[in-house]
């Protein structure tokens, strides 16, 4: 290929992403399929664990060391 070649391949792409904009932008929110989705994940999630209700506990635990080491830094910006 040589730098035309080039050229005209990127203004290509850039013209289907513009063409993706213009696409995305004519679109109206759906808070309906928003909720569905939202909804279907949660249920998938779920399913992941084997119906089992909770938190993992490692995991839980991870999020309270990071939890606890904002609250220090928050401490220390507000004094």
């Amino acid at each position: 290929m040589d730098a035309t070649q080039v050229r005209r391949w990127i203004a290509g792409f850039e013209a289907a992403a513009e063409a993706d904009r213009q696409a995305l932008r004519s679109l109206r929110p759906d808070p309906a399929w928003s909720i569905g989705l939202s909804l279907s994940m949660i249920a998938a999630a779920h399913r992941a664990r084997g119906g089992r209700g909770g938190l993992d506990p490692w995991r839980e635990a991870d999020a309270e060391r990071v939890r606890a080491a904002w609250a220090r830094l928050r401490g220390r910006l507000c004094r």
